[in-house]
């Protein structure tokens, strides 16, 4: 267990420095704007660039989460990291097929936009 607590934020830290897509299989939605993917056999959350989606409780939560689990979940993706956020989280656009998910997202009215990390 304390291996896991190390070797985490040292993946992070190793792939949010990477600044070419990365292609990874989407294992768990969190929520309308983070999901987890499956990188070197851990589950890494990564959070949408750019976009922000309604919080657990709020209007339009249900709807923004289900509408990524039926596009993303179980499907390889690209990820174009932009960093390291907040709770150890990737930040970085993500793509389905060349589909940009953080601007389909605003554009399907799941999402408002986002300026924070």
């Amino acid at each position: 267990m304390v291996r896991h607590k190390l070797i985490v934020p040292l993946l992070l830290m190793l792939l949010a420095g990477c600044s070419v897509p990365l292609t990874y299989e989407v294992v768990h939605i969190r929520d309308g704007d983070t999901i987890e993917v499956m990188a070197a056999g851990l589950r890494v959350p990564v959070r949408f660039a750019g976009v922000d989606t309604p919080k657990r409780g709020e209007p339009g939560y249900g709807e923004a989460k289900q509408a990524i689990t039926d596009m993303l979940l179980g499907q390889r993706v690209h990820v174009e990291q932009d960093g390291l956020g907040r709770y150890n989280r990737i930040i970085g656009k993500v793509y389905l097929h060349g589909r940009d998910i953080c601007q389909w997202l605003l554009d399907e009215g799941y999402a408002t936009e986002y300026r924070g990390k």
